[in-house]
């Protein structure tokens, strides 16, 4: 016990928590260090942030994110009490006490909370949310598995009692997940209400739509400029400099016009000395501009997004275990909506956009019980409509400029991925079920923006690699067209000096193995090695028949 409580008082440094975990980790009785009993609360009440801090907290549960994940692949002797320990009433209850916007150990509480919930239902770690043990990628039995022989001597236990203790905690395990989910589904109005006010919080900041509209107005400049650099029209600086004083002009573009005066790109200075600065100059320094307006606007969001993070974490785990309750209660209380006002809120996030990701991913896994969950995303119609429009900006980016380009006030945000992705799903979910089909078709634009683009995506990736023939010319597209048969056919009129390398052979035919290239490289050193000599040759027969 005083070894116990050394450790706990240093958990804020982490070998002492990695420490912790070999120790706990006893496969065999003669291992056991410490003795169980409260061992799990003596943990759980170090997440408190009058005692230690977040590093601590977050430390606590990596160890029983480890320690769980060790007890539900039946590997310690002393399971069966950490499980009955970690379901009980008075863990839950404080664990979720904690769950609040104001507490700075919230997030390390939600995060001990999905850990019970994934490793008492056996299930695997999601690949788009994050981890915490160390073990975390290697792969682990859903429900413990009996020992072999040879561990069965090392631990001291025999067949028949080994076998006895992967039932107890196979039934435990069922039990404790039980009742972690009913839980948790009963403090569903608590845990959305977290992700709701970050939504709020980031949405309805002022500070940060004003520094986001300065740094907009100063996008739309650099992309002026860099027109104006790539046109070969002699009045081109005159047409651009008009332009970049009209967008001064505009509410929020104090931080431009003071660049613009300052290098004497104002058209009213200009008129007297001309611009002071070059092109490139200007460019730079709105660049860096830009840059800083950037990260001052992330700078002055509210700090609700790593207790937000680990709320959707939960909720996709809630969500994989795959429960009726669990969807009932989600869908009495929003969820998906909230979620993707929480993806939209956060535009520089791949965390957080890939944490939404899963969560929709796992509903339409279990579409059967999250149709209701869809249809009633589909149904709130001012959030699709954001969505819908992101896609349109998405798409007009792309057309006018390519898709590296942005178009005037838009800048290409971090989340688009997902929401194709998504999309997509949604597109490819309504051939399965009239009813998304028929509240896909009622949003406006769907059909004419999202869907159509869907479909030219879709003819884009199943044409064949290479394009179109370069002798069709009245053929659109030729769906046989095999881009290594043409190599070949191109390579026949060529002299034996002339070959691809073998990164080019790599690259049009991607099955060629090791073996095969070895073949072709040799193939190809003797075709040079000939064709060299009979260079040679000629050159010398070209020198004797000059000499006579």
């Amino acid at each position: 016990n005083e070894l116990l409580d050394v450790l706990l008082e240093h958990l804020e440094l982490r070998c002492f928590a990695e420490l912790l975990v070999h120790l706990l980790s006893g496969e065999a009785p003669g291992h056991v260090v410490f003795q169980t009993n409260q061992l799990v609360w003596k943990l759980v009440i170090c997440i408190d942030e009058r005692r230690f801090s977040s590093v601590a907290h977050e430390h606590v549960a990596f160890i029983l994110d480890h320690v769980l994940a060790r007890t539900c692949a039946g590997d310690l002797c002393q399971g069966s009490d950490f499980l009955q320990q970690c379901s009980a009433a008075p863990v839950l209850a404080t664990l979720v006490s904690k769950v609040r916007s104001d507490c700075p150990a919230a997030a390390a509480a939600v995060a001990v909370l999905a850990s019970v919930v994934l490793h008492t239902h056996g299930l695997p770690y999601h690949p788009l949310l994050p981890t915490r043990s160390f073990d975390s990628q290697a792969p682990r039995a859903a429900r413990p598995q009996l020992a072999c022989e040879t561990d069965q001597r090392r631990r001291g236990a025999n067949h028949v009692s080994c076998e006895g203790e992967a039932r107890t905690v196979a039934v435990e395990l069922e039990a404790a997940g039980t009742a972690v989910v009913d839980r948790l589904c009963a403090e569903m109005p608590r845990l959305c209400s977290i992700v709701e006010a970050a939504a709020r919080g980031h949405t309805l900041n002022a500070s940060a739509e004003r520094l986001e509209e300065s740094r907009v107005i100063l996008h739309e400049a650099i992309v002026l400029l860099l027109r104006t650099s790539e046109s070969s029209c002699d009045n081109q600086l005159t047409t651009t400099m008009a332009n970049l004083d009209d967008l001064s002009a505009r509410p929020g573009a104090d931080e431009l016009r003071n660049i613009l005066v300052h290098h004497g790109w104002a058209v009213v200075e200009s008129r007297c000395e001309g611009p002071k600065s070059t092109l490139q100059e200007v460019l730079a320094v709105l660049r860096r501009a830009s840059q800083t307006r950037r990260r001052d606007a992330v700078t002055v969001l509210p700090q609700f997004g790593r207790l937000a993070l680990e709320v959707l974490c939960l909720l996709a785990i809630l969500v994989k275990t795959g429960k009726a309750l669990v969807f009932e209660s989600m869908l009495k209380a929003h969820v998906l909506p909230l979620c993707f006002e929480m993806l939209l809120s956060r535009p520089t996030s791949s965390v957080l956009h890939n944490a939404v990701r899963a969560i929709f991913s796992e509903v339409l896994g279990e579409i059967e019980q999250g149709l209701e969950l869809v249809l009633a995303l589909l149904r709130s119609g001012p959030l699709m409509q954001r969505v819908v429009a992101e896609y349109r900006c998405s798409v007009d980016s792309q057309a006018s400029f390519g898709s590296v380009g942005v178009t005037r006030g838009y800048m290409q945000v971090g989340y688009m991925g997902h929401v194709r992705c998504m999309c997509m799903e949604l597109h490819q979910l309504g051939t399965n079920f009239t009813e998304i089909a028929t509240a896909l078709a009622e949003l406006e634009d769907w059909l004419d923006i999202v869907q159509s683009d869907m479909e030219a995506m879709a003819k884009l990736e199943a044409e064949p690699l290479g394009g179109q023939h370069p002798e069709a010319t009245s053929q659109p597209f030729l769906p046989n067209f095999d881009c290594f048969i043409a190599a070949r056919g191109a390579m026949v009129d060529l002299s034996d000096e002339i070959d691809l390398s073998l990164e080019d052979l790599r690259d049009i035919h991607e099955d060629l193995d090791e073996q095969q290239l070895l073949d072709l490289a040799e193939v190809q050193r003797r075709r040079r090695t000939k064709a060299l000599t009979v260079a040679e040759t000629q050159t010398e027969s070209q020198a004797e028949a000059a000499k006579k």
